[in-house]
C-alpha cells in the first residue's frame, strides 16, 4: 500500500478526474502508473474523507472497552458508518464505530 498526502484538495481532485472510474459508478478510481519496469500497471486510488473515520449511532451511551470489539481486514472503501450499518443490521446495538487514522487522519491498516 501507498498512502499519499496532498497539500491542497483541488489536487486529489485532480487525481480523480485523471483516473478511470469503476463501472456503474461504483465509486472504484483505477489509475495507470508507469515506471522503467512497470508499464501501465493499473492501481486502485481511494480517497478518504477525514469525517468518514467515525460514525456515532447513539450519543447517549457511554462507550464501554468491556463491550469494544476489534474488526480487522477491512476494504478501503470501507467507512465507519458502513461498518456501523452492517454490524448493527447483523448483531444489533451498535452505538459507535471508529477506524483508526494515522497522524495525517488517513485510515491505518486498511
Amino acid at each position: 500500500y501507498v498512502y499519499l498526502t496532498f497539500e491542497m484538495e483541488r489536487s486529489v481532485k485532480a487525481l480523480l478526474q485523471a483516473s478511470i472510474q469503476g463501472v456503474c459508478g461504483s465509486g472504484e478510481y483505477f489509475y495507470r502508473v508507469t515506471s522503467r519496469r512497470t508499464k501501465n500497471k493499473e492501481v486502485q486510488v481511494i480517497p478518504w474523507v477525514i469525517s468518514d473515520s467515525n460514525s456515532i449511532r447513539c450519543s447517549s451511551h457511554r462507550l464501554d472497552p468491556d463491550k469494544t470489539v476489534f474488526v480487522g481486514g477491512l476494504h478501503g472503501l470501507l467507512n465507519a458508518d458502513d461498518l456501523s450499518l452492517i454490524m448493527n443490521d447483523l448483531f444489533g446495538g451498535v452505538v459507535y464505530a471508529g477506524i483508526d487514522t494515522d497522524k495525517h487522519k488517513y485510515p491505518i491498516g486498511l
